[in-house]
């Protein structure tokens, strides 16, 4: 399948609790994609990283391998509407209609699938300039290819679906961040405006005068999750961890970064970073995936994540980790009272530490230690609190429907 996008950047300087100013600067625009696995779906991911915006067609009904009907694609990815036709050739022609150029990306363990070759024969009868690529190591010709383009292009990009090419989503993904960083596109995020920022001087007090990390462990019921995890057959672990993200996703406080001068910033999106534990040498490797805020989608790409990266060594078992993240971690063997951790002699991270222990059965419900650990300078008490209100009540809600 193949889609169509405006490459473009934008920067949105913004503060979370009071007044906001926006300024642009353009680049890029949006991403054209009908929605299917694999490479289109790489590229509406990373282009929500990098904040650029998503439009498209996808079938009516909107099929795609992993969604049978439109209302559950459409829920994930809202920006793309159906098409008269149900099947997938008139998608196809729809999105390249409103390219301005074709960049086809074909993993070299690949083939040329029937969607893909429609797309290149389509974009070859309009007269499309036009690239084909295999992964990262193309990225300089890309950038030459695209220089002799005019500005504000709408790129149609397109590959094999997943059921085609196991490892399109990686690849497509590896080669269009490494295209974005090339084109001086960084994951997206706004500028606080510091001049009604309430939490101003509290930030730089902390962040430069007394730079420390400070940790609260609160128990909290997990009953309803776990019970929801078992009764649709997926892991527990993904499920939390979805919550978890769901919640630290809705807190701007959560989602806290800086440019290189100091300027305090807030993350659109923060994926999580999680470790992994190989039960052979005891030893542990961080994997990182995508926040999708269907909690189906997530438990899905959890286990395709946990199944393509799981069994590698070393400390960064995927590579590419983004560097809009925060970490979790849930070690099993010990329900712990309280847990904190600390990054001497240096300014301790933004991003927020979460650690989950063993649950235990009580009167109070199925209780779980949870240990947030974060910066000062990111989050008060107060802030502390609302994370972990937060957290109970979608322990509380959360609910998976089924793709059928």
């Amino acid at each position: 399948m193949i889609f169509s996008c405006r490459v473009v950047l934008a920067m949105i300087i913004m503060g979370w609790e009071e007044g906001f100013v926006i300024m642009k600067k353009e680049k890029i625009s949006r991403i054209r994609t009908g929605g299917q696995t694999g490479v289109d779906r790489a590229a509406m991911d990373t282009a929500r990283e990098y904040g650029i915006p998503l439009c498209g067609w996808c079938p009516k009904n909107g099929w795609a391998e992993d969604y049978e009907t439109a209302s559950e694609l459409l829920a994930v990815y809202p920006e793309l509407m159906e098409t008269p036709s149900p099947g997938t050739e008139q998608r196809t022609k729809w999105n390249m209609r409103d390219a301005d150029a074709v960049l086809t990306i074909i993993p070299e363990d690949s083939f040329l699938s029937e969607g893909t070759l429609l797309g290149i024969k389509e974009g070859e009868d309009l007269g499309k300039p036009m690239i084909t690529v295999s992964g990262p190591s193309d990225i300089p010709r890309i950038l030459s290819w695209l220089d002799g383009l005019p500005d504000g292009i709408e790129l149609c990009v397109g590959g094999p679906r997943a059921s085609e090419c196991s490892g399109a989503y990686d690849v497509a993904k590896e080669v269009l961040a490494g295209l974005f960083e090339e084109l001086d596109i960084q994951p997206a995020y706004e500028l606080i405006d510091e001049s009604t920022w309430p939490r101003r001087e509290h930030f730089h007090y902390y962040q430069e005068q007394i730079p420390y990390l400070h940790s609260m462990t609160v128990k909290v019921d997990v009953e309803t999750c776990l019970q929801v995890a078992h009764e649709k057959k997926h892991h527990f672990t993904a499920l939390l961890m979805y919550v978890v993200s769901k919640t630290v996703n809705e807190l701007d406080c959560m989602k806290m970064m800086t440019e290189a001068d100091g300027s305090p910033g807030i993350w659109k999106v923060i994926n999580p970073v999680f470790t992994v534990f190989h039960q052979d040498d005891h030893t542990f490797s961080d994997l990182w995936m995508d926040y999708l805020q269907d909690p189906y989608s997530f438990c899905m790409e959890y286990d395709r994540v946990t199944r393509t990266f799981g069994e590698r060594k070393g400390v960064k078992g995927r590579p590419g980790q983004p560097d809009n993240f925060f970490c979790f971690s849930c070690p099993p063997w010990i329900a712990f009272e309280s847990y904190s951790s600390q990054t001497p002699g240096r300014i301790p991270p933004l991003f927020p530490i979460i650690v989950c222990g063993k649950y235990e059965q009580t009167d109070q419900g199925c209780m779980m230690p949870v240990s947030l650990t974060v910066s000062h300078a990111a989050m008060d008490g107060y802030h502390i609190s609302q994370f972990f209100d937060r957290l109970q009540e979608n322990l509380d809600t959360v609910r998976i429907t089924e793709k059928v």
